[in-house]
């Protein structure tokens, strides 16, 4: 039953780019077996000692199955997860050392004093453990792979994230290279995913048992050489677990609240910060989708995506982003986010992103497959059907969606709508 479950939770990733028909942004979607679970969100609540359960977790049998000890190295945040995630490796035996890696350099307000604060935690807890310590630095290689590509594509209309690029570019290639040029045989960790080896020796990307905190939706880039070299020991623990092993451990970032938002910002608002970045932004109008009628005027289409909220001054009711007319500097909106010009029953998805290095056999032999898509780290899972479109002029795959919104709240490598 066991088996069944885990098979079940198997997640068949396609990092891919959605052209959707009126929509210049490209997005990155998951896909996995129509009859998985959907992800849940739930509130977010603070914590204290006193709120953790007990807990007798098997440390041991939530771990990641490595058959000799072996030198990991451990990505060292400042937050629980990673503690927790040096605690067990430290506690199976193997060498374990601290990484703490930096990738943005910047005095604005806020991030300066984030930096050090999250420099000294893992440093601190490294210490605890009696694990060795070390700082890198990507300042450079970020700004290139991550925050370079992540300006481009909010300046033709996408809406990139930054965590598909860091991951795929930095955290499992760059930084996992230092690792293993550093003799460390593997390099994990904290984020809430699981690995499982098939019997053709590729490595699977499976859904964390805490769906509310699972990130596989962010790791949708990450190649499979990497995830043969890669361990994630949280898999199989639920949050509030996590953070009762850290206080048992009497780790200090047991009660540290969970990182939100991009630290780099610091504690100016997001569209601030990016509106130093970006090209000069010129106003235009929004537009109801149904009527035609000029509801107000926005402050630059790159600081808006499809399916957000977009609250217009003097309007009691909020509107939603339908789609933006690069050419004529428009926002078209609607007024319910279950408006029938958020869905869509066909998009063109290339390229095509396989965790495997290849699709799936279904797909392969019979040019169909069953599957869903996400378009949201939370958002809920959509029947779709999969096949071949080789000819398209877009060059990838036909996904027609059965039912659901067009919300395109991820990613990467936008392109201007033709």
């Amino acid at each position: 039953r066991r088996q069944q479950e885990e098979t079940r939770a198997a997640v068949s990733v396609i990092a891919v780019t959605f052209c959707l028909h009126m929509q210049s942004a490209v997005n990155f979607c998951t896909c996995r077996s129509a009859w998985q679970v959907p992800l849940l969100s739930v509130a977010r609540k603070k914590v204290s000692p006193s709120t953790f359960p007990s807990t007798h977790v098997s440390r041991r049998s939530v771990l990641p199955s490595v058959r000799d000890l072996a030198t990991i190295a451990v990505g060292m945040s400042g937050g629980v997860d990673s503690s927790v995630t040096a605690l067990l490796l430290k506690e199976q035996g193997h060498d374990v050392t601290g990484i703490h890696m930096t990738n943005w350099d910047s005095d604005d307000e806020g991030y300066a004093e984030c930096r050090e604060r999250e420099f000294n935690d893992a440093k601190q807890v490294c210490s605890r453990l009696g694990i060795g310590f070390k700082e890198v630095n990507f300042v450079r290689e970020y700004w290139q792979h991550v925050f370079h590509p992540f300006i481009e594509g909010l300046s033709v209309g996408g809406t990139p994230n930054p965590d598909v690029y860091c991951n795929r570019h930095i955290k499992f290639k760059l930084f996992l290279e230092y690792a293993l040029s550093g003799g460390a045989d593997f390099l994990a960790t904290g984020h809430y995913a699981r690995l499982r080896r098939s019997p053709n020796g590729k490595i699977q990307l499976l859904r964390a048992v805490d769906q509310t905190k699972d990130q596989t939706f962010f790791l949708i880039g990450t190649e499979q050489r990497a995830l043969q070299r890669t361990l994630f020991p949280l898999g199989e623990l639920k949050k509030d677990a996590v953070r009762a092993i850290a206080a048992e451990a009497g780790l200090h970032t047991a009660t540290k609240r969970d990182s939100t938002g991009i630290c780099f910002v610091g504690k100016r608002r997001f569209t601030d910060f990016i509106k130093d970045y970006l090209p000069p932004q010129p106003r235009g109008p929004m537009v109801c989708i149904d009527t035609g009628r000029v509801l107000g005027e926005h402050e630059g289409l790159s600081l808006y995506t499809t399916g957000q909220r977009a609250r217009i001054g003097g309007l009691s009711h909020t509107r939603y982003v339908v789609w933006k007319d690069l050419a004529s500097n428009t926002i078209f909106v609607c007024d319910s986010r279950t408006h029938e010009a958020l869905a869509f029953l066909q998009a063109v998805v290339a390229p095509a992103h396989w965790i495997a290095d290849e699709p799936p056999e279904a797909l392969r032999e019979h040019g169909t497959l069953r599957c869903s898509a996400r378009f949201m780290h939370l958002g809920s899972d959509r029947p779709v059907s999969l096949t071949w479109a080789q000819h398209d002029a877009c060059g990838g795959h036909k996904a027609t969606q059965q039912e659901g919104q067009a919300q395109a709240q991820v990613l990467p490598q936008p392109q201007p709508q033709p």
